[in-house]
């Protein structure tokens, strides 16, 4: 694709130098011409434009003021300012608003031109490249912190010097902490945060932090609202020999719900444990009596069925003592009946 190149410069003269000179350094381009800063902030919004050449000394709007309307319109395409003189305050000026080089009239050759112009391009996608860069970073940063605030996942840093705890912001929604203050001093931590019982815990893992690859805890910390809630903390393995040695990173998650979502399913086992026994014992209870206290059958008939409703937890291990127990019921039912 051909190069596309603009001159800015009232005198006629002088675009034609720049234009032969850029003839002349190889540059093969598309040269488009401006007479003055107002038509030339115009130009510069056309799609495509490589690189823009523009003199100081300009009628209407000299070249600062063409240089900082341009900018001022979001385009950040390559502005090579043409001076009639070297003075350095003017220049510093222009760099300082946003042109990527300067030329003197006076040292204006195809060389230097083609010197000036490969320098700014390099610069510009320099500058492009780094905006990409961070762009993707801000947005890997937002999936992260999406990701994490999903998976109630934070960060956690921990300077061994300073004995400071850094918390990252998803971290800090974890424990319902003032995300005005990001560090805070183990110590003040330790006292306040960690339930009394699990102080024993965290201490043994910072010990042995420094010596374990992966290490993870499981504590119950305070949020600021006084609530309790189960956190999982995990150390990080570092295996970056440029990281810094002193400090220690991991990971902070909130498994306060799974936690008590596997209490609630361990009361519900122990629950139908004592059902299934309490059933178990009413049938034991039942066959005895129908065996041996016969004027109290109606009873225990009774207890049979308030016992049977819980037939479709055990009906599985129960079946055939239940068969057995309905046949024997049957059976009374009928002798009444004959009676």
């Amino acid at each position: 694709m051909e190069t596309k190149i603009l001159i800015i410069d009232d005198s006629l003269d002088d675009y034609a130098l720049v234009k032969r000179s850029i003839t002349n350094s190889g540059i093969q381009a598309e040269v488009l011409y401006a007479a003055d800063g107002v038509m030339g902030s115009v130009e510069a919004l056309q799609k495509g434009i490589d690189c823009i050449f523009l003199d100081y000394n300009l009628p209407k709007i000299n070249g600062l003021e063409a240089l900082k309307k341009i900018r001022s319109q979001g385009i950040d395409t390559p502005i090579i300012m043409l001076t009639g003189q070297k003075d350095e305050h003017i220049i510093v000026e222009l760099l300082k608003e946003g042109a990527n080089d300067y030329i003197s009239k006076s040292d204006l050759t195809p060389e230097t031109l083609r010197l000036s112009f490969e320098k700014s391009r390099q610069l510009y996608k320099i500058h492009k490249e780094k905006e990409a860069a961070i762009t993707a970073l801000k947005e890997s940063q937002l999936r992260l912190s999406e990701a994490q605030e999903i998976a109630a996942l934070g960060n956690w840093e921990f300077d061994s010097e300073t004995r400071e705890l850094y918390l990252s912001d998803e971290a800090q929604n974890i424990l319902n902490y003032e995300k005005e203050k990001s560090l805070f001093p183990m110590h003040a931590f330790l006292r306040h945060q960690v339930h009394p019982e699990n102080i024993p815990l965290l201490v043994t893992f910072i010990r042995n932090i420094k010596k374990e690859q992966n290490y993870a805890i499981t504590l119950r910390i305070k949020t600021f609202e006084n609530i309790f809630k189960y956190v999982h903390i995990k150390k990080r393995s570092d295996t970056n020999s440029f990281s810094d040695k002193k400090k220690i990173i991991g990971t902070i998650q909130d498994i306060t719900i799974l936690k008590l979502a596997l209490e609630e399913t361990k009361k519900a086992k122990i629950s139908r444990k004592a059902t299934t026994m309490v059933l178990t014992v009413a049938i034991c209870i039942f066959l005895i009596s129908e065996a041996v206290i016969d004027p109290f059958v109606d009873a225990l008939e009774i207890g049979f069925l308030i016992a049977i409703s819980f037939k479709g937890l055990v009906a599985f291990l129960l079946k055939p003592l239940e068969t057995m127990l309905e046949r024997v019921m049957l059976k009374n039912v009928t002798a009444k009946q004959l009676v």
